[in-house]
C-alpha cells in the first residue's frame, strides 16, 4: 500500500498536512530527515506512517513517560502494535518485553534515551535490527534547546549500534542553532530538513494585563463558545480555580497529576467528547491529546518561556478554525514568576549539596546504588537538612535532566486522612480525649472540608504547629481511625529516586558543572524573552514568536491584540463621555469598559482617573466604577 492509502486506513484522513508528504516519503525511502514543525501539525504521523511501510520494528526515543503512553495507546487503537519501556519496570519486565519486540510482529518500541544506555537494552535492540529511527523532541540534543537533556547526547551510539538504520528527528520549537546542533549531534546523513512556518492564522495570540485575573477570567468564558483549556502551575490553584469556574456557572474539571489514574482516565474521556468543557490543568495536560477543536488556551499563570508557551498555546485550533490563546497577566505575577523560575534555578554547588545530603539521609554506600529505588518523603528531607523546597526540587529536577537519577513524583499518596463521625459526635470526641483534640481542632481549621472528603495532609508541618513528634501524630491519628471517628491512609513518602549512577559524592556531578552553568544563563535569557514578548506593545505576536525562532513572517497577522493596537491607533480614541455612557447601566471595572470601548485600559484608565477628579465617577469595592 502506498502512504495515501495507509493514511486513510488506519488515521481516516484523506490528505496530507502541509510538509507531512513530503517528509514521509523521505522517510520511506530510507534519508534522514530533520523535521520542525508546529505544534499540531502532525509530527508523529510523519515517523509512524514511514514505521508501518518498513519492514520490522520502529525504534521511538522519547523523553516523556506520559507522551510515550499515550502514544502506544493511539497506535493500539488503530490496531497497530505498539509497546513501551516505561520507567518502574523490574529486569525481567524489561528482559521480557525486549523478546516480545525481537520475536513478536510489534511495529513499534518507544523507550527513553536513559534507558538506551543499558547494555541489555543495546544488545537486545542490535538483534532487532530496525530500519527507522525516530527520535521525538529533539531540541533536548542541543544544550541551546529549551529542555537540554545531556542523555540525548548520547544518542550518537544508535548510529554504531544501527549503522544501516535511517533516522528522523522532530521537533516543535528549534531555531537556527539547535537545527545545526541536531544534525551535527545525531549525525544526520544528508538530511531533509524541513521547517515549517510557525504561523497559526487561525489562532488569535493576546495578552491581558488585568486587575482581578478571576474576574476577567469568567467573564471570557462566559462569552467563549466551545471547550478549552486554562493552564495554572499548582495542583491546588487548579482545584480551587476549577471549583470557582463551577460556582459561577460555567463546566469546568480539574486535572493533574495528583488525581486517581481512574479519575484521570474519566475526566479526559469526557473532555474529549465534550464540546463546551473547561478543562482546567497543569500544563503536562495536552501532550499528545488529540482533540482538533480547542477553541481556546488561557494561561491563568505564566509559563516558564516562550517555548513553552508556544507550545501550549499550539494546543488550540488544530482543526485549523478559529481558536484563541491569552496570557492573562497580574500586577505581580512577572515577579512571582521571576522568584520561581530565575531565582530558584540551583547552582552546581547547591546541586551538590543536595545530591550529598540525599545519599546521607538514604543511607548509600560509596560507588552503589545505581538503578536501585528509593522512597523518599521530599518534604521531611528538606526539612531535617534546612534546605529550601523550591530550589532543592529544581535540583532534583536537574539532576533527573542529567541523567544522574530519576525522579517520580507520588504525591498522590500523601498522608490522607479524613474525619467521618457526625458533628455533634465528632465535637464530644475531641472533648473527652484532649491529645486528640488539640489535633483534631488544627485539623478543622487548617483543612477546611476534611469532614467532607479525605484531605492529603502534611505530618512534618502539623507537627511544628502542635510542636510535637511526627510519631505522635501519627499515634493519634491511628487513634481516632480505630475510634471510628476518621479514616486514615497513612504513607511514610511522596516520591520516588532511583540512581542511575553509582554514588560517588562531588565526582557524580562535576563533570556536568558547565551544563548547569549554561542551563541558568540559557534560563535567564528565555524568560526575559518572555518578558519581552508581554511588554511589547507594537508589531505582531505572530511575527514576535517567528523573530524569537529564527523564521520571518513577512506579513503582519491581522489577528492579535498588538495588530488590533494598530487598528485603534488610526481609529478616534474614546472619550469620557464613551464612559459616561457605557456607565449609565451599572457599574463597569476598567477592563470591562476597555474590552467594550476596544481600546488600551491604560488609556481607559487615564480618562477614568480624570473623571475621578472631577468628581464625576466613584471607585466601588469591588474595582467597579460608577457614575456619581
Amino acid at each position: 500500500m502506498n502512504p495515501r492509502e495507509l493514511l486513510e486506513q488506519y488515521w481516516g484522513y484523506a490528505s496530507f498536512r502541509t510538509g507531512q508528504q513530503k517528509i514521509i516519503e523521505a522517510s520511506v525511502s530510507g534519508r534522514d530527515v530533520l523535521a520542525v514543525m508546529p505544534t499540531g501539525g502532525g509530527k508523529s504521523l510523519c515517523y509512524q506512517l514511514p514505521g508501518l511501510m518498513h519492514q520490522g520494528i520502529t525504534l521511538v526515543i522519547s523523553p516523556l513517560v506520559a507522551l510515550m503512553q499515550d502514544q502506544v495507546e493511539q497506535l493500539k487503537a488503530r490496531g497497530i502494535k505498539a509497546v513501551a519501556l516505561s520507567g518502574g519496570l523490574s529486569f525481567e519486565a524489561v528482559d521480557r518485553i525486549l523478546d516480545n519486540c525481537i520475536y513478536g510482529d510489534y511495529k513499534f518500541l518507544y523507550l527513553s534515551p536513559e534507558r538506551l544506555q543499558q547494555d541489555l537494552v543495546q544488545s537486545r535492540i542490535k538483534q532487532m535490527q530496525p530500519r527507522l529511527i525516530a527520535i521525538d523532541e529533539a531540541h533536548c540534543i542541543s544544550q541551546w534547546g529549551h529542555d537540554f537533556r545531556p542523555s540525548y547526547a548520547k544518542l550518537n551510539v544508535l548510529r554504531s549500534l544501527l549503522p544501516e538504520a535511517s533516522v528522523i528527528a522532530l521537533t516543535a520549537t528549534a531555531n537556527a542553532r539547535v537545527v545545526e546542533d541536531i544534525q551535527q549531534l545525531l549525525n544526520l546523513r544528508a538530511p531533509l530538513v524541513h521547517v515549517s512556518s510557525l504561523a497559526r492564522p487561525n489562532l488569535r495570540y493576546e495578552v491581558k494585563k488585568v486587575s482581578d485575573k478571576q474576574k476577567t477570567l469568567v467573564q471570557l468564558l462566559q462569552r467563549q463558545d466551545g471547550s478549552g483549556i486554562v493552564y495554572l502551575r499548582s495542583r491546588k490553584g487548579v482545584e480551587q480555580l476549577a471549583q470557582h469556574l463551577e460556582a459561577s456557572g460555567i463546566p469546568a474539571m480539574a486535572y493533574h497529576g495528583g488525581l486517581d489514574t481512574e479519575l484521570r482516565k474519566q475526566r479526559l474521556t469526557y473532555w474529549l467528547q465534550s464540546d463546551n468543557l473547561v478543562m482546567v490543568a497543569t500544563n503536562a495536560f495536552g501532550m499528545g491529546i488529540d482533540k482538533a477543536d480547542v477553541r481556546f488556551v488561557i494561561h491563568f499563570q505564566l509559563p516558564d518561556s516562550l517555548e513553552s508557551y508556544y507550545q501550549e498555546a499550539g494546543r488550540a485550533g488544530r482543526d485549523n478554525q478559529a481558536a484563541i490563546a491569552t496570557l492573562l497577566i497580574g500586577a505581580d505575577d512577572l515577579r512571582q514568576s521571576e522568584q520561581m523560575y530565575v531565582n530558584q534555578l540551583p547552582d552546581l554547588q547547591f546541586t551538590t549539596q543536595v545530591y550529598k545530603s540525599l545519599q546521607q539521609h538514604l543511607r548509600i554506600a560509596y560507588g552503589e546504588g545505581a538503578f536501585e529505588a528509593y522512597p523518599i518523603d521530599f518534604a521531611n528531607f528538606c526539612a531535617d537538612y534546612e534546605l529550601p523546597y523550591g530550589k532543592t526540587y529544581a535540583s532534583f529536577q536537574m539532576m533527573d535532566r542529567l541523567g544522574i537519577l530519576r525522579l517520580s513524583p507520588v504525591f498522590s499518596k500523601q498522608t490522607q486522612f479524613q474525619f467521618t463521625a457526625p458533628n455533634s459526635a465528632l465535637l464530644d470526641f475531641l472533648e473527652k480525649n484532649p491529645q486528640s483534640g488539640v489535633l483534631g481542632q488544627l485539623l478543622l481549621r487548617s483543612y477546611p472540608g476534611i469532614a467532607e472528603a479525605p484531605a492529603r495532609i502534611g505530618l512534618k508541618p502539623l507537627a511544628r504547629q502542635v510542636n510535637r513528634s511526627e510519631r505522635f501524630l501519627i499515634e493519634q491519628l491511628e487513634f481516632m481511625a480505630n475510634q471510628g471517628v476518621a479514616t486514615l491512609e497513612l504513607r511514610e513518602s511522596d516520591a520516588n529516586i532511583t540512581f542511575l549512577t553509582p554514588r560517588e559524592d562531588a565526582r557524580t556531578l562535576y563533570p556536568f558543572g558547565k551544563h548547569i552553568e549554561q542551563y541558568h544563563s540559557q534560563k535567564v535569557e528565555q524568560f526575559n524573552a518572555l518578558k519581552d514578548y508581554i511588554h511589547t506593545e507594537s508589531g505582531c505576536r505572530q511575527q514576535l514568536i517567528a523573530t524569537y525562532f529564527d523564521q520571518e513572517e513577512s506579513e503582519p497577522c491581522l489577528n492579535c491584540d498588538l495588530c488590533d493596537s494598530r487598528t485603534r491607533s488610526s481609529q478616534k480614541p474614546p472619550s469620557q463621555q464613551d464612559i459616561m455612557t457605557l456607565l449609565e447601566n451599572g457599574g463597569l471595572s476598567r477592563d470591562e469598559l476597555a474590552e467594550r470601548l476596544n481600546f488600551t485600559p491604560a488609556y481607559i484608565g487615564r480618562l477614568l482617573q480624570s473623571l475621578l477628579d472631577d468628581g464625576r465617577v466613584q471607585m466601588n469595592m469591588d474595582q467597579t466604577f460608577t457614575k456619581i
